[in-house]
């Protein structure tokens, strides 16, 4: 498996434009509560699902760490968080 960046993520505000001029809405991820160094993603924001597209990215590490609690729970390991999975689906469907 690969390794992926851990987050948290975010998303940005739509009203965002890139060095280029194009609209964006920047995805990015917090160290400590910080805006990482490396700076934000973006998705192009002429793409008509973008919006949905960011929520769906910056959710993807809660809800595999909800899955990992879920497949932990089924194999017998400690009681998992239904509130977790909740958050990882609202955040993903922008709630």
């Amino acid at each position: 498996m690969s390794a992926h960046t851990p987050g948290p993520w975010h998303v940005g505000k739509r009203d965002q434009v890139s060095t280029t001029g194009y609209p964006v809405i920047p995805i990015y991820w917090t160290e400590g509560g910080v805006m990482a160094e490396r700076g934000p993603c973006v998705l192009w924001a002429t793409n008509p699902n973008v919006e949905a597209n960011a929520r769906l990215i910056a959710a993807a590490p809660d809800m595999l760490a909800a899955l990992r609690a879920v497949r932990a729970y089924h194999n017998g390991g400690s009681p998992y968080s239904v509130d977790a999975i909740d958050a990882a689906i609202a955040k993903a469907e922008g709630k």
